[in-house]
């Protein structure tokens, strides 16, 4: 288990108490999610996650800026000295 880097994006900074990166201890990504919402609470366990372990659809997780979707999703192992970075998809429309 490493000292992790945790970068939110500003639209999840109003469930951070405004902080926009966080150094946690974890060994994947799903241990830094659960400690992540144990020191944030609830609103942010709703941004993050579906239903109990099942990160929502449109939150977009990297591991040192690789996309864990193609990694070993939630189970992928972190170091110490790792970057997790959370980045909720943005939509826009047209005219």
């Amino acid at each position: 288990m490493g000292k992790i880097k945790v970068i939110f994006s500003s639209a999840l900074t109003n469930t951070t108490n405004g902080e926009k990166e966080v150094y946690i201890e974890a060994s994947s990504v799903q241990e830094a999610l659960e400690k992540l919402v144990l020191k944030y609470g609830n609103d942010f366990k709703e941004r993050i996650f579906e239903s109990e372990k099942k990160l929502r659809r449109f939150i977009n997780v990297y591991v040192n800026r690789r996309d864990i979707r193609f990694l070993k999703g939630p189970e992928s192992s972190v170091k110490s000295g790792d970057e997790v970075t959370l980045l909720p998809a943005v939509s826009g429309g047209g005219d």
